[in-house]
């Protein structure tokens, strides 16, 4: 017993417990060396391990009830859900607790149990900060799995007690700190997992050296540093993706690794060439989103159980190997986003298992190679954004005149973004999987082919945008009761929309149709679109009024048409509505004040139609308002409620950006500006081209979150108020072809992001203040006001004496006016002459003199005829 406590003098005071503990239950159970009679409920042996158990759980929560026949009534444990016992022996040897939806602090408890070899806990909610010390003293564990749970502890150096460990798994939690060094002594271990957590620092070298080593996870985290040179030849799994501070080169010794199966190192910052050698069981490969350059030599070529090459996201360059594919069992192949040029390989498919190709983002040009029309296992090829030119192959169109092609198995097929020709095939409506079909920026021309209504239950994505393709949209689109994303925008397209649209009413969220010629009016069947939550009708030749029956909508984009009637009241009722812009239209009569109802509404664009009233009060009721236009309208009267707005004041702006998928064209800085999101902190007011009148009120400079402010063509009187200096994040003021007057605040000198300004055609007054910001703009920010000067306008004149006025006699007055102006000459003359002389006296003494005298006299005779109209004035 001596021995045994000198033995473990130095554990922590929690160990030491946790091991008298264990002796205290081996006190009540035989020998393990002498033969063990068969448990049984009655066993004396078993009781202590039930109150263990109990005992460990007793904080943890178990809400479904997995653990409900855990009774402190019991013998044995041996019954209860995820216990597992030795046969011999009637000991606890596995606890699986995995996927139990347990919460509460991860239980340390359990290892009071001598004989448990296996303890997993995995796919529950536990949360704990402290990494139980008691977790150390299990050490007859071979298995431990706490992985996907919410622990946030840092790994303690003790560690490396558990030396018969042989699979241990943390991935998914939010570990963090260095990883302890004792990993290198865990000499037994054969499969670890620490992905998905926040470890940081460089990988202990000694994980890399373990003997037995086979599986190795370290995905995810932020570990940092390079890759040592030595690696154990026992592993067959090797993932360390997504540890953005990996940096240097591949070693060679790892790509060069016999047994390596699976070897994923994307996402990092390795630099430089491929590896010259890989080793031949390679059967996944995955260097993406790196740093590597140069070419793809002909070592990725002679793998003979590659089915998985994912090289993307860095910057190689050159052509790719012609070989490729021609010894390997291909299935996926990822090159996009690189420098690669000339053809492709027509090889990639000679296997015949190819299922996924994608080769977006390169130069690749040249004709797609008739061998890809052949390769039956094709399941989804994506070539965006490249130079490929010619027809595309039959084979790809699963032509019905080639009986010996096959490609039913067609899941996602992505041609956009090339140089291709030809028409869009009807056969194309024969894929009885194709869910995928994106056709966008390519010169196909002719019409879309009622065909592809035969893709009723696949297609789920259909877009053919930007695009010379003419003709009418098939009113077979109805049928593809599986479509989610409609887009047929930028074409040619003419003729009404289909009311037969209106089908989709439990798939469609997307449709856009926008700039085309398509006429006549919005069918109301759209209504029936219970799903559609963004739809873009700009720039057609769409007439009539607005159904009232869309309202399920969070955007509404109508810009650019000729609809006519009123805004309708059951837009009110579109509770999700974000962007509503109906600008450029011919609408008319007021806005209704339903629309008080639309809380979320971020976007109000109606300008450019024929609407009136006075300033909608109820807008200032909207938080979530961002974007105001009411440009180019009827409107009249003051804007006093314009400084309620409560957006346009507040600095609390924390809802995410609003990605629109259709540009927002927006009049700001003097010209229409495109956005293709609405950043959360751009606020944009537009009352342009009213009649609106009054004075600028003074609280409009409590409106601080302006970027854009354009009051420009009303008739507003007053000043400018000086506490638009307040405004400090405009980017863009114009209040042009008004009827201000008075001076231009110097406050205005303090707008640092002022990119644009234009107060041209007022009857502002006075000299322009001097600011860094406000001389950076030309005369066409001021033009059109007479009574203003300074720079960048002409010099103010220089201020005159004011003369004194007495009243009298008009002979008197005049003779006075030419004497005092002869008095002036005289002294102007005399003055002058003295200066004139100083600036001689340098080069002559005589001329000094004489000037002197000259002076003298002349300046006696000025004051003897001032002191004359003095006496002749108050005579």
């Amino acid at each position: 017993m001596a021995r045994i406590i000198t033995n473990q003098f130095c554990w922590s005071m929690a160990a030491a417990r946790v091991y008298i503990s264990a002796l205290q239950l081996l006190l009540h159970t035989p020998s393990l060396a002498s033969p063990a009679p068969s448990p049984s409920p009655s066993s004396a042996m078993a009781s202590p391990q039930v109150s263990m158990l109990i005992h460990a759980i007793k904080h943890v929560e178990d809400r479904h009830g997995f653990l409900s026949d855990w009774r402190a009534s019991d013998a044995s444990p041996c019954t209860w859900s995820g216990v597992t016992c030795d046969k011999t022996t009637g000991l606890v040897a596995q606890l699986d607790l995995s996927n139990m939806g347990l919460s509460g602090p991860l239980p340390a408890g359990f290892c009071r149990l001598p004989n448990l070899t296996s303890l997993n806990l995995s796919n529950n909610s536990l949360d704990d900060d402290v990494f139980p010390q008691q977790l150390l003293a299990c050490q007859s564990l071979l298995s431990l799995n706490l992985s996907v749970n919410h622990l946030r502890c840092f790994l303690p150096d003790g560690i490396q007690n558990l030396r018969q460990l042989r699979y241990f798994h943390l991935q998914v939690n939010n570990f963090s700190g260095a990883l302890p060094s004792g990993f290198g002594n865990l000499a037994q271990l054969q499969s670890l997992d620490l992905s998905g957590n926040n470890f940081s620092g460089p990988i202990p070298a000694g994980i890399f050296s373990l003997p037995l080593l086979s599986f190795l996870d370290l995905s995810g985290n932020t570990l940092q540093g390079q890759l040592p040179q030595i690696f154990t030849t026992t592993l067959v799994h090797l993932d360390l993706s997504y540890n953005t501070l990996l940096t240097g080169q591949i070693p060679a010794s790892v790509a060069e690794l016999p047994n390596l199966t699976f070897l994923d190192l994307s996402g990092n910052n390795f630099t430089g060439l491929l590896p010259q050698h890989f080793g031949q069981n390679l059967q996944y490969l995955a260097l993406s989103r790196n740093e590597l350059n140069g070419e793809m030599h002909g070592a990725i070529t002679q793998l003979p159980q590659l089915t998985h090459l994912d090289l993307s996201g860095n910057l190689f360059s050159g052509q790719m190997p012609q070989m490729l594919g021609s010894t390997s069992p291909l299935m996926y192949l990822d090159v996009s986003y690189n420098l690669l040029q000339g053809e492709i390989p027509s090889t990639i498919c000679k296997a015949g298992k190819l299922e996924d190709v994608t080769l977006d983002k390169n130069s690749f040009s040249g004709s797609l190679p008739q061998a890809y029309g052949n390769c039956s296992s094709l399941i989804s090829f994506s070539l965006w954004s490249n130079n490929f030119s010619g027809e595309i192959p039959a084979g790809l169109w699963s032509s019905p005149k080639l009986s010996l092609l096959d490609l039913s198995s067609l899941e996602y097929l992505d041609v956009s973004d090339n140089h291709l020709q030809g028409i869009i095939p009807p056969s194309l409506g024969n894929l009885p999987f194709l869910g995928y079909l994106y056709l966008s920026s390519t010169f196909l021309q002719g019409t879309i082919p009622p065909s592809l209504g035969n893709l009723t239950l696949s297609l789920v994505r259909l877009q053919i945008s930007n695009n010379p393709l003419h003709g009418t949209i098939p009113p077979s689109f109805g049928n593809l009761s599986s479509l989610s994303y409609l887009d047929l925008s930028n074409n040619s397209l003419q003729g009404p929309i289909p009311q037969s649209l209106g089908n989709l009413g439990f798939s469609l969220a997307f449709l856009d149709l926008s700039y085309n010629q398509l006429h006549g009016s919005i069918p109301s069947s759209l209504g029936n679109l219970s799903r559609l939550s963004k739809l873009h009708f700009v720039s057609n030749h769409l007439h009539g009024p607005i159904p009232e029956s869309v309202c399920s909508l969070s955007i509404l984009t109508l810009y650019d048409n000729n609809l006519t009637s009123r805004i309708p009241t059951s837009l009110g009722n579109c509770s999700q509505l974000i962007s509503l812009d109906i600008r450029r239209n011919h609408l008319e009569g007021s806005i209704p004040d339903c629309l008080v109802m639309l809380q979320t509404l971020w976007i109000f664009m109606v300008g450019y139609n024929n609407l009136q009233g006075t300033f909608p009060p109820w807008l200032s009721k909207i938080s979530s308002l961002r974007i105001l236009d009411l440009s180019n309208n009827n409107f009249f009267g003051n804007i006093d409620v314009v400084k309620e707005i409560r957006a346009f004041k507040t600095s609390n702006l924390t809802d995410a950006n609003i990605v629109l998928e259709e540009y927002l064209p927006i009049d700001s800085k003097g010209k229409e500006l495109n956005f293709a999101y609405v950043p959360k902190v751009m606020v944009s007011l537009d009352l342009s081209g009213n009649h609106f009148s009054g004075s600028i009120p003074f609280e409009m400079g409590k409106l601080i979150r302006l970027h854009n402010l354009n009051l420009s063509r009303n008739a507003f009187i007053g000043s400018i108020p000086p506490t638009m200096g307040n405004l400090l994040q405009l980017e863009s003021l114009d209040l042009s072809n008004n009827y201000l007057a008075g001076a231009i605040p110097l406050d205005l000198g303090s707008l640092n992001f002022l990119q644009f300004l234009n107060l041209s055609n007022n009857q502002l007054t006075g000299k322009i203040p001097y600011s860094t910001k406000l001389s950076t703009f030309t005369n066409m920010s001021f033009d059109g006001n007479p009574g203003l000067c300074g720079f960048p306008l002409l010099p103010c004149p220089i201020p005159q004496a004011p003369t004194p006025y007495i009243e009298t006699h008009h002979r008197a007055g005049s003779w006075i006016s030419n004497n005092v102006s002869l008095g002036g000459f005289l002294i102007g003359y005399s003055t002058g002459f003295c200066l004139l002389c100083s600036l001689l006296v340098y080069y002559s003494n005589k001329i000094v003199e004489t000037c002197n005298y000259e002076c003298k006299h002349k300046k006696e005779r000025t004051d003897y005829k001032k002191s004359n109209h003095r006496l002749e004035l108050f005579d």
